[in-house]
């Protein structure tokens, strides 16, 4: 290997040697980051004039000398020794290495190397270029946002481990949530289908204590009718037929319930055509009366179901004893017809029964009863808070109103 030229005005360099050397280091010194050139043995040949400045060293302290000795050994870094003295005796080039050391002119500084290995142009001696750029700054920023990111990772994190934590919570309540539910579900249906079945046992007993109220009801009756035939009198005989109308009138209300699904209202429509015809039969008109009911729909509790069927028997009964007397309308020509009509408005029902007959006596008199039959209308009708008029222009027209519920 050539020896180590320090010196420049003593070196025996030819004037073309002098002039390319000192070619080679006007460009050196053009380069703005640092320069610095070695030899084969890791010493220094020269170095840019960026390098003197930014690591506050002069020639004099690096001419000549190993690269770890540099300015009382600042240069001695392990990493690049060990970088330097493996990849040396092949090229001696290397990219981007990163080394971090601590200067005692300007302190720690992270430095990125680049070697590389070239034939000097004037004296063909193989040199080595090591390159540097200071990335304190970036390193520090880098560093800083490598931290910002890391804190920025830890608390998204954080809030997922939250976030998670919270819907593992809120799952864990909803599914309690369900589960309770389901449980109360369940206690709600079986204690819904014992309800029902408690229900089921009640309507039948009810149904029961209906058909057993009509059929001694129908007892009764049957006693009537025994005693009618028994007695064979034309006074006597009238009365107790009258006494069974009233208490079939009864009858048919628990016949009624008996048979129907809802066991608390009323049909009013099939009430008062059942009534009509036991009625029509019980005086043998067959035919010669037609009776006629309107009150569709319309139904009726048991409590105004019982009071209201005794005041229309009597009043249906009226018109049958007395209406036709001759067999003929009040005109005297067409068909005899009695009618009975049953609205609801306002939650005050209305009951009309009218017949075309010739009109009934004085003394069926709503004001002052003189029969039996309409002392209980009065009555009943007042039991139920209703009002009622008799109309005689054409026939006699009952008209009944009371609220649908008593209170």
């Amino acid at each position: 290997m050539k020896a180590l030229r320090v010196n420049r005005e003593t070196a025996a360099f030819n004037p073309v040697e002098k002039e390319a050397h000192e070619y080679f280091e006007s460009i050196i010194n053009t380069v703005r980051e640092p320069l610095i050139i070695l030899n084969q043995d890791l010493r220094v040949v020269t170095a840019s004039r960026s390098f003197y400045e930014f690591f506050k060293v002069k020639p004099e302290e690096t001419m000549g000398k190993l690269l770890y000795n540099l300015g009382n050994k600042q240069w001695d870094i392990p990493r690049l020794r060990e970088l330097l003295e493996t990849i040396l005796p092949e090229k001696a080039t290397f990219d981007n290495y990163e080394v971090e050391h601590v200067f005692a002119t300007i302190g720690r500084r992270v430095m990125l190397l680049n070697s590389r290995q070239i034939q000097r142009p004037f004296d063909k001696e193989r040199i080595i270029l090591l390159a540097i750029e200071d990335i304190t700054e970036k390193t520090i920023l880098q560093r800083k946002l490598d931290e910002k990111n890391r804190e920025a990772k830890k608390l998204r994190q954080k809030v997922l481990d939250d976030l998670n934590r919270q819907v593992h919570e809120r799952t864990v309540e909803l599914a309690q949530a369900n589960a309770k539910l389901k449980e109360d579900l369940i206690e709600r249906m079986r204690s819904e289908e014992t309800i029902r079945a408690s229900l089921k046992e009640k309507e039948i007993l009810l149904k029961e204590v209906h058909h057993r109220v009509k059929n001694n009801l129908m007892t009764i009756i049957g006693l009537i009718n025994m005693q009618e035939t028994k007695a064979d009198n034309l006074i006597f005989n009238p009365l107790l037929q009258e006494l069974e109308s009233r208490i079939r009138s009864m009858a048919l209300v628990h016949e009624i319930l008996h048979q129907s699904e809802d066991l608390a209202n009323i049909n009013v429509q099939k009430y008062i055509e059942m009534m009509g015809t036991h009625i029509r039969a019980q005086f043998n008109a067959e035919g010669n009366i037609r009776f006629k009911v309107w009150a569709a729909g319309l139904e009726v509790g048991l409590d105004i179901a019982v009071p209201c069927g005794l005041i229309l028997n009597e009043m249906i009964v009226n018109a049958y004893k007395h209406a036709f007397p001759e067999g003929k309308p009040h005109s005297g020509t067409g068909e005899c017809e009695i009618s009975v009509t049953a609205t609801l408005q306002g939650g005050i029902l209305a009951l009309t029964v009218a017949d075309n007959g010739v009109g009934q006596p004085i003394e069926i008199n709503i004001e002052n009863p003189q029969t039996l039959g309409m002392r209980l209308i009065k009555m009943l009708s007042q039991q139920i808070n209703g009002s009622i008029e008799i109309e005689r222009s054409s026939g006699t027209i009952y008209h009944l109103k009371f609220p649908n519920s008593i209170a």
